[in-house]
C-alpha cells in the first residue's frame, strides 16, 4: 500500500470508520475455466498456426495447376564485337501445364490432406486442454472436500480432547487416552497441510492453463453431484475422435505420394508462350546470346518423358505403396485405441457412479459411529481406543469417497475426450 492509501485508512480509522475488505473473487464454474483457458492457453495459437498455414498451402497447390504468367528479361554485353554481341530481352513469358500424368492433383490431394491433418491435430489440442481443465478442477476440488472433512474431525477431536482433560483434572487415568488423542490430533494437522500443499499446487497449474499468474487467487464453484451414466458402449462417437482423422488425413497423404510417384512415369507436357523484344546493338552481329532480334513471339511445347533411372523409379515405387499399406493399418489402429478409450470410460463410469453412491452411505455410516461412539464415551461407557478407531473409520470413509468421486469425474473427463465431435 502506498502513502496515500495509509493515509486513507488513518483518516478512516480516526473517524470511526473501518475501510471495507477487498472482496473476494467469485467463484469460476467449470465452462468458465473452460472457456478462460481456450482463450489464453499458450499451446493452441501453435496448432492454429499451424493448421492457417497448412490450408494457406493448399491455394499453393491448386495455383500450380493454372497457367502462369512472369516478366522475364536481361541485358548482355561483350568484347571484342567478333565474340561477344551487346543485347537485351524483354519478354511475357506464360506457361500452362497440359499433362503430367497426375502429379499436380496428386500435390493438391496430399496439401488438402496436411491441412486435414493439421485441424485434427489443433481440435486434438482442444480436447486435450479441456480433458486437463476438467481433470485439475475436479482434483482441486477433492481435495477442497477433503480438507472440509480433515478439518471436520480435528474440530471434533479438540473438543474431544477437552473432554480428556477435564477426566484428568477429575483425577482419573486418562494420561493415555490424552497421549492418543494428541497423536492423532498431530496426523490430522499434518495431513491438512499436506492437503493444502497438494491444491495450490493444482491451482498453480490451472491458472498456468489459464494464462494466469500461477500464484493468482482462484475459487471454484462446486460441481453437480456424480449423476446415473447414460452414454451407451454401442454408440460410436469415439469415429470422430482427431486421432482417428489424422489417421485417416496420413493414410490420403500416402496415396496422393504414390500418385505422384507413378506419374514420374508418365510424359509431362507443357506449353510455353513468351512475347517481347530481343534487340541486339553494337558493331557485329556474329554472335549472337538470344535466338532472335526485334520484337515476336514464340511457342514452345515441352514434352519430358524419362526411359531409364538405373531402378530409382521401382524402388520409390515400391517405397511409395508400403507407406500408402502402412497408413491404411494406422487408420485401423486408431480407430481400435479410440474405441478402447471410450468404452474403457463407459464402463468405468457406470462402476464407479456405484461405488460414489455405496460409499457416500459409507460416510454417514462412518459419521454416526464415531458420533454414537464419542457419545457412549462421555457417558462413561466404551474406550478411547474405541473412539479414535471410530474417527480413523469416519475420515478413511470420507478419504475413499472423495477419491471415487475424482475418479468418476477424471472418467467423465475422458469420456467428453473422446466422445466429442
Amino acid at each position: 500500500m502506498n502513502s496515500r492509501g495509509i493515509a486513507l485508512v488513518l483518516a478512516l480509522t480516526l473517524a470511526g470508520v473501518s475501510p471495507r475488505p477487498a472482496a473476494a473473487e467469485p467463484a469460476m464454474t467449470l465452462d468458465e475455466t473452460l472457456r478462460e483457458a481456450r482463450r489464453a492457453n499458450a499451446v493452441l495459437p501453435v496448432a492454429r498456426l499451424d493448421a492457417e498455414r497448412t490450408t494457406a498451402a493448399v491455394d499453393e497447390a491448386k495455383g500450380r495447376r493454372l497457367p502462369s504468367v512472369a516478366f522475364d528479361g536481361d541485358v548482355h554485353t561483350g568484347f571484342p564485337g567478333r565474340y561477344a554481341s551487346s543485347d537485351a530481352r524483354a519478354q511475357l513469358v506464360a506457361q500452362v501445364p497440359l499433362y503430367d500424368g497426375g502429379r499436380l492433383r496428386a500435390g493438391v490431394a496430399s496439401s488438402v490432406a496436411a491441412a486435414d491433418d493439421a485441424r485434427a491435430g489443433y481440435h486434438q489440442a482442444e480436447l486435450d486442454l479441456d480433458r486437463r481443465v476438467r481433470s485439475l478442477f475436479a482434483a482441486v476440488l477433492a481435495v477442497e472436500q477433503e480438507l472440509a472433512f480433515r478439518r471436520a474431525g480435528i474440530e471434533r477431536l479438540l473438543s474431544y480432547r477437552s473432554l480428556v482433560e477435564v477426566r484428568r483434572a477429575g483425577g482419573q487415568g486418562v494420561a493415555a487416552d490424552l497421549s492418543k488423542t494428541q497423536l492423532r490430533l498431530g496426523q490430522g494437522e499434518a495431513d491438512v497441510a499436506d492437503a493444502e500443499r497438494r491444491r495450490d499446487e493444482l491451482k498453480l497449474e490451472l491458472n498456468e492453463l489459464m494464462g494466469r499468474t500461477p500464484d493468482a487467487e482462484l475459487a471454484l464453484a462446486p460441481l453437480a453431484p456424480p449423476e446415473t451414466p447414460i452414454a451407451s458402449s454401442l454408440a460410436e462417437p469415439w469415429l470422430s475422435a482427431p486421432e482417428v482423422a489424422q489417421a485417416d488425413a496420413a493414410a490420403r497423404a500416402a496415396s496422393a505420394n504414390a500418385t505422384a510417384i507413378r506419374a514420374d512415369r508418365l510424359p509431362q507436357i507443357s506449353l510455353l508462350a513468351d512475347a517481347g523484344a530481343e534487340p541486339v546493338w553494337g558493331r557485329s552481329k556474329l554472335a549472337l546470346l538470344n535466338t532472335g532480334e526485334g520484337w515476336g513471339g514464340e511457342l514452345v511445347l515441352s514434352v519430358n518423358l524419362p526411359l531409364w533411372d538405373a531402378g530409382v523409379y521401382r524402388s520409390r515405387l515400391s517405397q511409395g505403396a508400403l507407406a500408402e499399406k502402412a497408413a491404411v493399418a494406422r487408420v485401423s489402429v486408431a480407430k481400435r485405441g479410440a474405441r478402447l478409450a471410450w468404452q474403457r470410460a463407459v464402463v468405468g463410469l457406470r462402476s464407479l457412479f456405484q461405488e460414489v453412491t455405496a460409499r457416500a452411505h459409507t460416510v454417514d455410516t462412518a459419521r454416526d459411529s464415531y458420533l454414537q461412539t464419542e457419545s457412549l464415551y462421555r457417558g462413561g461407557v466404551g474406550t478411547a481406543l474405541d473412539v479414535l478407531d471410530a474417527y480413523d473409520g469416519w475420515i478413511a470413509a470420507s478419504q475413499a469417497h472423495a477419491e471415487a468421486v475424482l475418479r468418476y469425474r477424471l472418467a467423465d473427463a475422458e469420456l467428453i475426450r473422446w466422445g466429442t465431435p
